[in-house]
């Protein structure tokens, strides 16, 4: 037999998981739209604006 705490604690996480919908366990990978890439002084905004681009996203700063 399990100890009553240990159980519990099994009620309450197998609540959680079947009021989410189950995505707790189906979240394997996430991913975003966003990241953040800091180039040195010496790069202008022209090289951050050709490295977004050229990987699908564009220059916010």
């Amino acid at each position: 037999m399990l100890p009553a705490v240990l159980t519990s604690w099994l009620l309450v996480l197998a609540t959680v998981m079947v009021m989410s919908g189950g995505d707790v366990a189906r979240a394997e990978e996430v991913f975003t739209n966003a990241f953040l890439v800091e180039l040195k002084d010496r790069h202008g905004n022209e090289v951050a604006n050709e490295v977004a681009k050229r990987n699908g996203f564009t220059n916010m700063g």
